[in-house]
């Protein structure tokens, strides 16, 4: 028969027993006994104290955090996102280190660690650069067997695409936002766009990545999304008001964290040319080095994130909310309270986010512990973000944004102000404060409105994220100027945001045709009286190159040249450009004897790009000048790196297997663009463009 009613007694037993335990969304769904994950050190440890519970917490997540560090420092490709990085490749760059295979092994592996050690990072946006480091590692026997089997080849960026979606479906669980994040973000910078069978094998790889996901069922829930809510009731329209102040919030918040990150970032790159190891502590202490003994053995930047990571643990552990893993707070925050209790009948509320609505001090509470959650969470993550680890934006974001949502439907709540159906729902307004906030740090909006309704399973309220999400991308391009986070990163990693200009169509050619590559599908040749001379590359093993030969090409070519160096794992990269002038006018600054019976001086030019901050002369190579790009690179990238970046005087792109490089120079890129083309570019036309004559420009047309 059924067991018999607990008794009024043992049920508070019970209550007291779990009152300090969180239950998580990792439990099973009903077909198992629940499963109660997150238990305090406190009361695991209850002869102990807190200050050992505390201890222990803290040397954990050190102890993860140096090791995620220390991952990522073999690798540095795997740093960040990888977000700036994808969208850089696509668009035509050459960055074959970040989608190597060590560098996927070391993504997985510091992501994993960093992620456990509870630093205010997600892994949503590194799970995109893994989804594109197996798309470009499956490209090479997918073009084998291409090539030998049929004639239609598959290029390396669209598996990258198809990848990139793969990782957000693996990520949120969200298929279609997979499909739409490469419509949105990555088929934009090609000319053309993603082509339709670039966007179904990205639609079979969101679908294959969910079911797989489906299949493995790793939390135990059943479910496909991460907070999937139960939530019926309609939105009134008077709610329209705060959703929209929400976004407007959430656009504010998240301009305010690109800026803040920006100048975090710039802070730590002025520590790096200026040799610093600790880019937070005053330049004139320890003479802006390392300290002494032990800390000069490691890198200052594995420092810096053990010491976030102490500083993160130290200040999450006062609270449950900060202190568990964010998807779980996440999903407490989206959740929904429970029916106000009767009589003996009891509900667990460990994180204090219930039983507010009509006790004053209790809500005065629950906005210092959520707007409180809200700044220590903001912090965290603007210098988390570019430290030695991988880091993505989206979890923290919409942890951020939930908290802060929260509190202001709580707040309605407490007013007394009603919905459609009844009370104020504070979950509700959490999610779409979230998605407010995730849409001011990266400026997405199709894709982010369809990642919400996935991950919670909302449809109701698609209307009131697609109005808070608008209202967010408005208000943040108004504080930044129109820049995303993503933009910002690229920007500092010497990339440029690549879209098609408002009054200039280029033609769909590359960088290859207008070298006049042979096998170009569209090789520009220009006539002898405009023709210029592309200059030769200077070609060094690892950096190292003898000072006669350095002086003889700085003589032949003129005014500058693109250095290459091959390493020794046989890749070429481009290390920077050299001014002529200044290498024949300037004295050796490295001259190293290799052979005592020749004592044939050589010059080391990798060790130049540091030498500005330690000498008045001008380093010898200027490595912002040049931008390797791939030889399929687009023309519109191409025009967007010299219109955007001043700096840049020279594209350089290298065939991996002859090893055979082309350099275009700004000069030679608008000289070519000129010969013999529909009309003049407008950026660059003179006011003799219109010369009798003269030659329209190569491959543009302009719009009227």
């Amino acid at each position: 028969g059924s067991p018999p009613p607990q008794s009024l007694a043992e049920e508070a037993a019970e209550v007291a027993v779990n009152e300090g335990i969180i239950q998580t969304h990792t439990e099973s769904a009903g077909s198992l006994d629940p499963i109660y994950e997150w238990v305090p050190w406190e009361r695991a440890l209850p002869m102990r104290g807190p200050w050992v519970a505390l201890l222990i917490y803290v040397l954990g997540t050190g102890l993860l955090a140096m090791l995620a560090a220390l991952v990522t420092w073999c690798r540095p490709a795997a740093k960040g996102s990888g977000i700036p990085e994808v969208k850089a490749t696509v668009a035509g760059l050459s960055l074959p280190s970040s989608f190597r295979a060590q560098t996927l092994l070391a993504k997985v592996v510091a992501l994993s660690l960093c992620v456990g050690a509870g630093l205010a990072v997600g892994k949503e946006g590194p799970m995109i650069h893994i989804g594109a480091c197996w798309g470009a590692i499956l490209s090479v026997p997918i073009t084998r067997f291409g090539k030998r089997y049929s004639d239609a080849l598959v290029e390396e960026t669209e598996l990258i695409c198809v990848g990139a979606a793969a990782g957000i479906a693996a990520a949120f669980g969200a298929p279609l936002a997979g499909v739409l994040f490469a419509l949105e973000e990555l088929g934009t910078v090609l000319p053309t766009g993603l082509r339709y069978s670039t966007m179904l094998c990205a639609f079979g790889a969101a679908v294959t990545a969910a079911l797989t996901l489906k299949s493995l069922d790793l939390p135990r829930t059943q479910r496909l999304t991460l907070f999937e809510v139960d939530y019926s009731q309609a939105w009134a329209p008077w709610e329209a008001l705060p959703f929209c102040f929400l976004g407007a919030c959430g656009g504010v918040l998240g301009g305010l964290f690109v800026l803040a990150n920006e100048a975090v970032a710039r802070r730590r790159l002025r520590a790096e040319n200026e040799g610093r190891a600790f880019w937070y502590l005053p330049s004139g202490l320890f003479g802006g080095r390392a300290m002494p003994s032990i800390a000069t053995a490691i890198d200052g930047r594995i420092w810096e994130v053990v010491l976030l990571a102490v500083l993160t643990g130290v200040s999450n552990y006062p609270h449950m909310l900060t202190r568990m893993l964010q998807n779980d707070a996440i999903e407490a925050l989206f959740s929904q309270c429970p029916a106000a209790a009767s009589g003996h009948q009891t509900f667990r509320d460990p994180l204090g986010l219930c039983g507010a609505k009509d006790d004053r001090a209790s809500m005065i509470r629950l906005l210092q512990l959520l707007l409180g959650a809200t700044l220590l969470r903001f912090m965290q993550t603007v210098v988390t973000v570019g430290a030695m680890t991988p880091a993505g934006l989206f979890v923290p974001s919409l942890f951020i944004g939930g908290c802060f949502g929260r509190a202001l439907g709580g707040f309605l709540e407490h007013l007394g102000f009603s919905s459609a159906q009844g009370g104020i729902e504070p979950g509700i307004y959490a999610m779409v404060g979230a998605g407010a906030m995730l849409a001011g740090v990266s400026r997405l909006t199709l894709c982010l409105v369809v990642v919400l309704f996935e991950l919670t399973g909302g449809l109701t309220y698609v209307v009131p994220f697609m109005l808070a999400v608008l209202i967010a991308k408005w208000t943040g391009d108004a504080v930044t100027d129109g820049r995303s986070v993503y933009d910002v990163h690229m920007e500092l990693k010497g990339f440029t945001k690549v879209e098609e200009p408002e009054n200039v169509r280029l033609l769909n050619a590359t960088v290859n045709d207008l070298c006049g590559v042979v096998g170009g599908a569209a090789a520009v040749t220009a006539d002898s009286e405009q023709a210029i001379a592309l200059p030769p590359v200077l070609w060094t093993s690892g950096g190292l190159i003898s000072t006669d030969s350095l002086a003889e090409h700085a003589a032949r070519v003129s005014p500058g040249f693109a250095v290459v160096s091959v390493e020794a794992n046989g890749d070429c990269r481009v290390i920077g450009w050299a001014d002529s002038e200044r290498i024949l006018a300037a004295p050796p600054l490295d001259a190293i004897a290799v052979c005592a019976a020749k004592a044939k001086p050589w010059q080391h030019l990798q060790q130049q790009l540091l030498r500005a901050g330690e000498s008045h002369r001008p380093p010898l190579l200027d490595k912002r000048a040049v931008i390797q790009v791939r030889g399929d690179c687009p023309l519109q990238t191409a025009y967007c790196i010299f219109e955007n970046c001043p700096h840049v005087r020279a594209l350089v792109s290298v065939e991996p297997a002859s090893h055979q490089c082309h350099t275009v120079t700004r000069e030679v890129f608008f000289a070519r663009l000129r010969s013999g083309c529909l009309c003049p570019c407008p950026a660059v036309a003179d006011d003799d463009a219109s010369v009798p004559g003269q030659q329209p420009a190569a491959g543009v047309c302009c719009g009227k």
